[in-house]
């Protein structure tokens, strides 16, 4: 109920409280207190530390595989990245939008703001890509019209890349993939050899969907040696499995 707050002195007449028109509100304004997965990605000392352990844990294979010799025999290998909640942190924009339903033009006016920080983790790791010869490919479903601030934000942070892949239509990534190892994903830039891939969604990584959470063990073989998950509740492709 709208109410109003009165200060002064005591007088002898009687002070009548006048009524507060009634407003409309923005749902957007009814978000009173931010909810616990934002709060949990935003706040806590778990995510921070768990971004950085899926990110050490992939430091870890790449050394093997340059112990074991696969990363001088390969001409040229890569990393292939999804951008948001993976490499970068946009958990700000969230806040912002104060619950309200997705917003494209939003979305895109955030992503020109150049603002999101790097994942934690990130950047180390991409360092060490970088130190061991590799490549680093950047596919992600931001949209073409922000290619040139996705950019800048990356280049912002150091993030050294070598080709980015924006959606035009299509959000499977299948193609783009495709792409780079063919060799016709940029000009001058030869077949890759895709070593590891890193997303926050199931579909950030080749032939994989949500019905994988219904299969055994055997199904996850390449989670922790080829595909590196990070962490994102706030959303994703999971909110339309069932709430069992």
């Amino acid at each position: 109920m709208p109410f109003a707050l009165f200060s002064g002195v005591c007088s002898a007449a009687p002070v009548v409280a006048q009524p507060v028109a009634e407003t409309a509100v923005n749902p957007a304004e009814e978000w009173v207190e931010m909810p616990n997965d934002l709060h949990w990605v935003r706040n806590s000392a778990e995510y921070k530390a768990l971004t950085r352990q899926v990110y050490r844990q992939a430091e870890m294979e790449l050394l093997k595989l340059k112990e074991s010799g696969i990363l001088d025999s390969t001409k040229n290998w890569a990393v292939a990245l999804d951008a948001d909640e993976t490499i970068l942190d946009n958990s700000l924009f969230a806040k912002e939008q104060r619950g309200a339903a997705f917003d494209p033009v939003a979305w895109n006016d955030w992503c020109r703001r150049i603002e999101a920080p790097a994942v934690p983790g990130s950047l180390e790791f991409l360092n060490l890509v970088k130190e061991l010869g590799g490549k680093i490919a950047v596919v992600t479903n931001r949209s073409v019209v922000v290619t040139k601030e996705t950019k800048k934000n990356l280049k912002r942070l150091g993030v050294d890349f070598d080709v980015i892949l924006l959606k035009d239509e299509e959000s499977d990534k299948h193609p783009r993939w495709d792409l780079l190892k063919s060799g016709k994903a940029k000009k001058g830039l030869e077949p890759l050899e895709l070593l590891m891939f890193f997303g926050d969604n199931i579909h950030d990584f080749p032939d994989t969907h949500q019905d994988l959470r219904n299969k055994d063990t055997d199904a996850y073989s390449l989670f922790g040696i080829k595909y590196f998950v990070l962490p994102n509740p706030t959303y994703g492709s999971f909110p339309k499995n069932p709430k069992l």
